[in-house]
């Protein structure tokens, strides 16, 4: 009831005038305090493609985890899912992602730049504190996969998708998941890739399953890798599944590239929707949305024969 009564759009408009103040606080700090730089979607895009860099992304909710303990919506905090995402900070395989609200929110709708606007303000420090834990001074952008939602320019939303759809152009595609996020199934975002493979994984609480999704992903990789037609350079992990992603990421960028992809695919189909903000989805889990877990069936055939494993139950 709660969590619905804040997704309302009353609540949510109210919510947004409240913060329009904190850009005063939010413009000195960005420009005073803060001593790193975060690159555009565009740039996080092209280089994800062009230098088939691994990323684990980092947003509010890993913040929340690992500077307050904290749990967030689908993912309750726990002491090794925390330690687990501080490795990931020393793990020089991986290119490190912060949203470029942090520093910037100039091409972003007001709805994302009144949340940034009062978010740094009141959590300044602690940001300033876990960019000082990676020792790095310029960081990727976590939200190239949330761009059909949040930025204005639709240019550069149409580049950055063009750039990221390259990512898995002629690969071998393993995608980890949660249960109901069926990562293009039923658009055309996968339509380049040479095969897919799915592990299906909680869609709530997936770091429970953090070792078996682990063992699973090696030995396909493994085991495909003898095979002639399959190479490090040629396959790519997409991983779908909020914090737990992130951590995945990071334990086996060094067997291929790895991707910590988020709402990418939901983006999609908003857009293919003719919506350039969040709208039901019937067919996909949605934890920001509204009777988001409410998930209609799918029997499309070749959905169901890319499907490795479901560990989601098990």
């Amino acid at each position: 009831m709660l969590k619905n009564l804040k997704k309302s759009k009353i609540i949510q408009i109210c919510s947004r005038i409240a913060k329009i103040p904190f850009f005063i606080p939010y413009y000195f700090i960005v420009h005073f305090k803060f001593k790193f730089d975060i690159l555009s979607p565009q740039e996080t895009s092209f280089l994800l493609f062009n230098k088939n860099l691994s990323i684990s992304r980092f947003g509010d909710g890993e913040f929340n985890i690992i500077l307050r303990n904290k749990s967030i919506d689908f993912q309750p905090y726990s002491v090794e899912l925390k330690a687990n995402l501080l490795k990931i900070l020393d793990n020089k395989s991986v290119n490190l992602a912060l949203p470029h609200g942090l520093k910037s929110t100039k091409n972003d709708k007001l709805t994302v730049k009144t949340f940034w606007w009062m978010y740094v303000t009141l959590h300044y420090r602690e940001i300033i504190e876990f960019v000082e834990k990676t020792g790095q001074k310029k960081f990727l952008d976590a939200s190239f996969s949330r761009t059909i939602t949040e930025l204005k320019d639709r240019k550069v939303i149409d580049q950055t998708l063009f750039n990221t759809k390259k990512i898995w152009e002629n690969k071998h595609v393993v995608i980890i998941e949660g249960h109901d996020t069926r990562f293009g199934v039923g658009n055309d975002l996968l339509s380049r890739a040479l095969d897919i493979t799915r592990i299906l994984a909680p869609s709530k609480n997936a770091f429970l399953k953090i070792d078996e999704i682990k063992s699973v992903v090696v030995d396909i990789l493994q085991k495909n890798n003898k095979l002639k037609n399959w190479s490090r350079s040629n396959t790519v992990v997409l991983a779908a599944l909020g914090p737990t992603a992130s951590v995945i990421v990071g334990q086996l960028s060094l067997l291929a590239q790895c991707i910590d992809i988020g709402h990418f695919d939901l983006q999609y189909e908003y857009l293919l929707q003719g919506k350039y903000r969040p709208t039901r989805i019937s067919t996909r889990f949605d934890n920001e949305n509204r009777n988001g877990e409410r998930v209609s069936e799918v029997t499309d055939k070749q959905y169901l024969d890319s499907i490795y494993i479901n560990i989601s139950e098990l």
